[in-house]
């Protein structure tokens, strides 16, 4: 199933998701104008709700694997982008959302292991 069907399911049954998207790397160019061509696009969801997030780190190509053999966490698209996401949130907050590799494991689960983090963290 593509990423963009299985996620607009998502958005569609989940409520409130935050999702933001962006390029990462380029090297090759085309055109007369040399337009970096970008090696990655990401996706980042939120489920505002539940406090819960999955995120993509796609290649820019064909893609033939399935769609959670791209999951990566949020802290890693930081780490490369050089963008801090989530910096208005709580440190805890925060951590929990920026390395959870929750999509690979049922997103339904996720809230509460969530749950479970925030309460260790206290």
């Amino acid at each position: 199933m593509k990423i963009r069907k299985r996620t607009k399911g998502w958005v569609n049954n989940k409520g409130k998701i935050l999702i933001i998207t962006g390029q990462y790397g380029g090297h090759e160019t085309i055109g007369e104008d040399k337009i970096t061509v970008p090696e990655f696009f990401y996706k980042i969801f939120v489920d505002v709700k539940k406090n819960r997030s999955i995120s993509f780190l796609i290649p820019h190509k064909k893609v033939e694997k399935n769609f959670k053999s791209y999951v990566v966490p949020i802290g890693l698209i930081e780490s490369l982008t050089g963008v801090d996401f989530f910096y208005r949130l709580d440190d805890d907050t925060e951590y929990i959302l920026e390395n959870l590799e929750t999509g690979k494991i049922n997103w339904d689960e996720s809230d509460i292991l969530n749950d479970q983090l925030l309460k260790s963290k206290s």
